[in-house]
């Protein structure tokens, strides 16, 4: 009688654990910041830079998330409209951008998260090379 006791309350926490994990998505909403490029490649020149008016504005509804990328272009400040979906552990998010360029974005914790940009859309085009970074935001409080 006890092992079977045992088997249903050991299910019963095991499907209370699995109904929290499976409903935790991290909020991403709000502004984000950068804080560091890691590196930037030019056909394989690698540059450090960092710009104060880059920025990540989300807005999320469950698992997706849309918003405005925000940098600095030739002609000034330049607003993109992203859109993407969290993965159902939490720790990623696939984004693309109006031009077809792909964010994989590592939600490293409630304010970081580490967004490598491959330039494979329009841009790659209008540049005629490829080129790719990696960034490291911060949520603004």
């Amino acid at each position: 009688m006890k092992h079977i006791l045992f088997l249903i309350l050991g299910l019963f926490l095991l499907l209370i654990a699995g109904n929290v994990t499976a409903d935790s998505v991290p909020n991403l909403t709000g502004t984000w910041t950068l804080e560091k490029i890691e590196y930037l490649q030019y056909s394989g020149e690698i540059i450090e830079d960092v710009s104060n008016e880059s920025a990540w504005t989300i807005s999320q509804q469950g698992r997706i998330i849309q918003g405005i990328n925000q940098f600095p272009g030739k002609n000034g400040l330049v607003e993109e409209k992203i859109a993407g979906v969290i993965s159902p552990d939490g720790t990623t998010a696939h984004v693309v951008d109006m031009n077809g360029d792909l964010y994989i974005v590592y939600i490293t914790d409630d304010d970081t998260l580490t967004i490598n940009y491959l330039n494979t859309g329009v841009m790659k085009e209008d540049a005629g090379y490829a080129w790719t970074l990696t960034e490291i935001m911060r949520k603004k409080a």
